[in-house]
């Protein structure tokens, strides 16, 4: 199930107590924790609107974040968007970028309404709609990427 499964059980069989995962949709996963319906999600990056909502545990290491395209598209940014995000994304700004619904990605990017963006309910949904050209670029972390593409497209 990858590497935040096995630590987080991991962390819960030392105190004496199981996991249980059931696979939802992230915007659905949100809502029964926040309600109280499950005893938590897993991974989530924090934001302070989810704070008032949640508890978080000491951060585990993620996989990096960033873009994934068709290699044939050949994008480029203007400059080192960890700088300037703006000026790095403006030759990217005709671009349609895939983005999960309820995902914590980057905060510019996050808060960029000027670029558009067409949301979806995973990252698997995501890379479906790359493939097909229904989006230009999309917003993952790299091994969730590899993942899914090494499982369900190994061509």
């Amino acid at each position: 199930m990858g590497y935040s499964y096995e630590l987080i059980n991991e962390a819960l069989k030392v105190n004496h107590y199981s996991l249980e995962i059931i696979f939802l949709s992230w915007e659905r996963a949100i809502e029964l924790a926040r309600k109280g319906h499950t005893d938590g999600m897993f991974p989530a990056y924090y934001s302070k609107k989810r704070e008032k909502d949640f508890i978080f545990s000491s951060p585990i290491p993620g996989g990096p974040v960033g873009f994934y395209s068709l290699t044939y598209n050949n994008f480029h940014f203007a400059s080192d968007p960890r700088k300037n995000f703006a000026q790095a994304i403006e030759p990217l700004k005709k671009l349609t970028f895939g983005v999960v619904e309820g995902y914590v990605n980057y905060a510019p990017f996050d808060e960029a309404a000027y670029l558009k963006k067409r949301y979806t309910t995973s990252d698997d949904l995501n890379i479906k709609r790359l493939f097909k050209k229904q989006v230009d670029i999309i917003f993952i972390d790299k091994y969730v990427a590899q993942y899914i593409i090494t499982k369900k497209y190994p061509w």
